[in-house]
């Protein structure tokens, strides 16, 4: 890489974005560049699905694995996600299907599907692109049990938990099944 920053280590650029799609950009994270990526991906049809990780229906301060083929289904699993998630764990099924498709996880998800990549050709083959989120470690659900219990929920009370999105960065969103909201910032989470 031509630069060098000391914090940041090699480079060749940086560029600064924001999803175009105004929709995906209040609904994802940080400007929805990542979901707008996945959508584009899919638009063109570079890829016939794109893997990720979004909030469980049944469990919301928990995450699934989930391959999206549309926009629509791009933009319902946006946003952040803090605590355990294994969007590698089907990763042979996903193979076995045979048909390109694009990785959106953690750094370290990422840098296990490249050292996949390296070793097996039908994943050098089909997964046509890897993106990555930057990413402080994974959380512990008890941060979010935390942050939950602050407010007398406890993690069966709650019907909706988006960290971040809705705005950018967004507010966390906290929804009680008796329908009371709850909203603080990025930096209080």
């Amino acid at each position: 890489a031509p630069h060098v920053d000391r914090a940041w280590g090699p480079y060749h650029r940086v560029l600064k974005g924001h999803a175009n799609d105004e929709e995906m950009r209040f609904r994802a994270s940080s400007g929805g560049m990542i979901s707008a990526i996945a959508g584009f991906l899919l638009d063109t049809k570079r890829v016939d699905f794109v893997l990720h990780v979004s909030a469980d229906p049944v469990a919301p301060m928990r995450s699934r694995i989930l391959t999206s083929r549309r926009r629509d289904e791009i933009i319902a699993g946006a946003g952040a996600r803090y605590g355990p998630a294994a969007p590698l764990e089907t990763m042979g099924r996903l193979l076995d299907r045979e048909q390109p498709f694009a990785v959106i996880g953690k750094p370290c998800d990422i840098a296990g599907i490249r050292n996949l990549m390296r070793q097996d050709a039908r994943a050098a083959r089909l997964i046509r692109l890897t993106v990555a989120f930057f990413c402080a470690g994974v959380s512990s659900l008890r941060i979010s049990e935390r942050v939950v219990g602050k407010y007398g929920l406890a993690p069966g009370d709650v019907k909706v938990m988006r960290y971040r999105g809705h705005g950018c960065p967004g507010p966390t969103y906290i929804e009680a099944g008796d329908g009371r909201v709850f909203l603080q910032t990025y930096d209080d989470t």
